[in-house]
């Protein structure tokens, strides 16, 4: 049995570059060493758009970092994933 581990998120909110970066370095570390342990689930907010959905020129840099971001560990967006209503044939 594979064990799950849930992480909560907050990135910050304000458009300084050098703090969101580290902060999203910061929780690639976390998780690569629990995805090396196990399943993860990511949730909260990451104060980012992914980049189909970047309207704002201060966004862009923090769509394109969060869509590679979830690229690189391949993770799966949920926000933008049709789940089945008939969850229980899952």
């Amino acid at each position: 049995m594979s064990l799950i581990y849930v992480i909560g998120a907050y990135l910050p909110a304000a458009n300084n570059r050098t703090v969101f970066m580290d902060s999203l370095s910061e929780l690639g570390a976390i998780t690569s060493f629990y995805s090396s342990n196990g399943n993860i689930i990511i949730a909260g907010d990451f104060n980012a758009h992914l980049p189909r959905d970047a309207n704002s020129t201060g966004r862009q840099f923090k769509s394109k970092a969060f869509g590679e971001f979830i690229m690189r560990y391949n993770l799966v967006d949920m926000a933008s994933t049709v789940v089945s209503r008939h969850y229980d044939q899952l």
